[in-house]
């Protein structure tokens, strides 16, 4: 039985002989101990009092005295810390909402565990983010930012944005924003730059071919969950960044637009780096490509109940022939999503790399100050019955992307070259970014050969840059930006959608 209980039970015993002989001299006893309870409840109070609402030094000396003699009681054991941190902590005062910081770290402590990473405590801030990050919305200029690196290089210009309409295209780097320079600032802090309200404009500094160009936008509501286009006249491309609230709605809507009467076409559905989202918009999508009554997923429960979640009709009958193309980042309702088609369909091909593998259900419960509680509900199987969670799904058919794209980009410093014969990591990546490019290079292992070297010289005269053959800051950042920019504009280099014709094509 633990301390805290014990304080709340009532114990009986029987008197012995002796005890009762020692009564009159226990009672004398017992008045003194009043007496000295009286006087410690009074200084306590006033210390209490003292170092709550007036926190002077000899009260604070006091309350730190009492603690240590009389200690607390492992039930009162968050209280009491509570107390301490907001009273005797010498750093209290700095913080503005002492309170509400302590809550925010206490609860994230709690819901922090090795067991299950997906179980999280948010502020209103991470709340909020949590939400915009699903549903891909936000006020803002509509840009998506590659911020592995100090230097943050825009990745995808979302369409209809602010950014688009200004003429900015995947591969700029950003510079400033409304003249304050950003190099160095974490990306949380140049983010809350660009967003703001609806309607201000914002002028944002991005370099482009070793050039500084201003665009000015005005922020506008930016939602982008879904991308659909015309591969060839028989094949759609599907592309969902996440399963946002409105997400299979405007699939649809896109879907009924792009294919119109057609009496069949095929379907490329790219699920790579879709981290997931809502159980809702999954079972609403998925039922736009199985059977009325086929099963989306079965989730089961820590009570031993389980439920079923089933395609609710709508399909769309036109569309036959399905490649999913998924990667490592493919996750959650995306995952849920490939299985429900692949496992009740006969005409579905998955290619790629092995999936992420996370078979849990989430729920989040939003308290009133607007903080949240994200935590594990259940887990999910698919049609088959295989649990996915740490194992991923494997492909039909595995197809890597070039490793420009899927290796990590070496830091290289400002003020760092390298050249011939040296051996360095900026040059090993910068090998894979000239050969994507299609520059001939004669190895990738970061020795800078002369090949290298020649390379690179071509490389800088294709694109204003200093033409020495000596790698440079500016040399590693226009490499880096010029390949998203290709991977972006263009899928010559897309391995993976590439396979997905052929297979679509045979």
């Amino acid at each position: 039985m633990d301390e805290s209980r014990q304080s709340a039970t009532t114990e009986i015993s029987f008197m012995h002989k002796d005890e009762k002989q020692k009564k009159p001299e226990k009672k004398k006893n017992r008045r003194q101990i009043i007496i000295m309870i009286c006087v410690i409840a009074v200084t306590l109070s006033v210390g209490w009092i003292g170092g709550s609402v007036l926190p002077m030094k000899g009260t604070m000396q006091l309350r730190q005295i009492l603690h240590s003699f009389f200690g607390s009681s492992s039930g009162d054991k968050i209280d009491t810390v509570l107390d301490i941190m907001e009273n005797d902590w010498y750093f209290a005062g700095d913080i503005d909402d002492i309170d509400q910081r302590l809550t925010d770290q206490a609860l994230t402590g709690i819901t922090t565990n090795d067991e299950d990473p997906h179980t999280a405590y948010f502020s209103k801030e991470e709340s909020d983010s949590f939400t915009d990050s699903i549903n891909r919305s936000y006020t803002g200029i509509g840009v998506e930012v590659d911020t592995s690196s100090d230097t943050f290089v825009i990745t995808r210009v979302i369409p209809n944005s602010p950014a688009e309409e200004a003429g900015m295209m995947a591969g700029d780097i950003l510079r400033a924003v409304d003249g304050r320079r950003i190099e160095g600032m974490a990306f949380s802090a140049v983010r809350k730059l660009i967003v703001g309200k609806e309607g201000t404009s914002v002028t944002v500094t991005a370099e482009r071919d070793g050039r500084e160009v201003d665009f000015t936008m005005k922020r506008k509501e930016v939602s982008d969950t879904v991308k659909a286009e015309m591969a060839d006249d028989d094949t759609v491309y599907l592309q969902l960044y996440q399963f946002g609230q409105d997400t299979a709605s405007d699939t649809k809507s896109e879907l009924e637009s792009l294919i119109g009467d057609k009496d069949s076409v095929s379907m490329i559905l790219d699920l790579r780096n879709n981290g997931g989202g809502y159980l809702e918009s999954v079972q609403a999508l998925a039922s736009l490509f199985i059977d009325k009554g086929d099963t989306v997923l079965k989730e089961e429960f820590a009570d031993g109940t389980s439920s079923t979640t089933k395609a609710a009709g709508g399909k769309l009958t036109n569309i036959h022939n399905i490649v999913i193309l998924v990667n490592d980042e493919t996750a959650s309702a995306a995952e849920v999503m490939t299985l429900a088609l692949k496992q009740n369909r006969d005409d579905v091909t998955i290619v790629g790399n092995t999936t992420y593998g996370k078979g849990t259900v989430q729920q989040t419960v939003t308290f009133k100050d607007g903080t949240a509680l994200h935590y594990t509900v259940a887990r999910w199987l698919p049609k088959n019955g295989k649990w996915v969670n740490g194992k991923g799904i494997t492909p039909d058919e595995e197809v890597d992307l070039p490793d420009a794209l899927t290796s990590s980009a070496a830091e290289m410093k400002e003020d760092q070259t390298c050249q011939y014969d040296d051996v360095a990591d900026p040059v090993k990546s910068a090998q894979k970014y000239l050969a994507y490019l299609g520059y001939d290079v004669d190895r990738r292992d970061g020795y800078f050969s002369k090949a290298t070297e020649t390379a690179l010289k071509q490389y800088e005269t294709d694109h204003s840059l200093s033409s020495d053959g000596i790698l440079s800051y500016d040399d590693y950042s226009s490499l880096y930006s010029s390949v998203l920019h290709d991977w972006t504009m263009s899928k010559t280099h897309d391995t993976q959608y590439n396979r997905a014709m052929e297979i679509l094509n045979q």
